[in-house]
């Protein structure tokens, strides 16, 4: 290793290239993946409306666990409760929106062994819909 400067580490500080022809090729150049450059990756949301049928506890209780199901798939609530006003229509007792990183992640979360140890808790003591939504890109 003669050509190392003095107290260069022979291994550490030899350079990315062995001595001798790969030197002379020219450095690999890949294509960009066109694929990923139209990939738009969609937020998902869940929105979940139910109304009280049965013990409020039990339902409490199954909002309780819910948040640490959700945070793995990275999800993160964005409206929780009753609504602040109805403009039109009937309102159910209970809004939850969930946003997700993807459609798949949401998908994940609602058949994640987590939740589906809790979903009876909420299935037992309410009515309602649960909704996975695609966001939409800005024009």
């Amino acid at each position: 290793m003669a050509d190392l400067p003095p107290g260069a580490h022979p291994r550490r500080d030899r350079g990315l290239r062995p001595p001798g022809p790969l030197r002379d090729h020219p450095p690999h150049h890949h294509a960009p993946d066109r694929r990923r450059e139209d990939l738009t990756v969609m937020s998902a949301y869940v929105i979940a409306e139910a109304e009280l049928t049965g013990d409020p506890r039990v339902v409490a209780d199954y909002s309780a666990k819910l948040v640490s199901t959700i945070e793995p798939h990275g999800g993160r609530y964005l409206v929780r409760g009753a609504p602040w006003q109805v403009l039109e229509g009937e309102s159910k007792a209970f809004t939850g929106v969930i946003e997700f990183p993807t459609p798949q992640a949401a998908r994940r979360w609602y058949e994640s062994p987590a939740y589906q140890e809790i979903l009876p808790l909420r299935a037992r003591n309410t009515r309602g819909t649960i909704m996975i939504f695609e966001g939409v890109s800005a024009p």
